[in-house]
């Protein structure tokens, strides 16, 4: 079992919600991506320094009442850029939106 401090650091995460919400709410989930996946379920991307900043946008998942539908840590500050490859480069969000899996679609 890994040391919880080995996963306190920078970090990017996927999050997906119930509900349709666009880009705009952006600002509120620290300038996270919003990706909407289809009518029913959002996706929020973005980069945490540490466990703490996650929990900040957990809470603001909580506030709004959205339902948590999975969260997740993309290892590596992977990406997916825009020709459909996985870069693993620093930790940072934007640029094109993340690949679906089959049973997403």
């Amino acid at each position: 079992m890994p040391n919880g401090r080995a996963l306190d650091g920078e970090a990017t995460y996927e999050i997906v919600v119930a509900g349709r919400l666009d880009d705009t709410w952006s600002a509120w989930f620290q300038g996270w991506d919003v990706y909407p996946l289809d009518e029913d379920r959002t996706m929020l991307r973005g980069c945490v320094l540490d466990q703490a900043a996650l929990h900040g946008v957990l809470a603001s998942v909580a506030e709004l009442g959205l339902v948590l539908l999975s969260a997740r840590r993309v290892d590596g500050g992977e990406r997916v850029i825009s020709d459909g490859r996985r870069d693993t480069g620093p930790c940072e969000h934007g640029g094109a939106a993340p690949e679906q899996k089959e049973s997403e679609r």
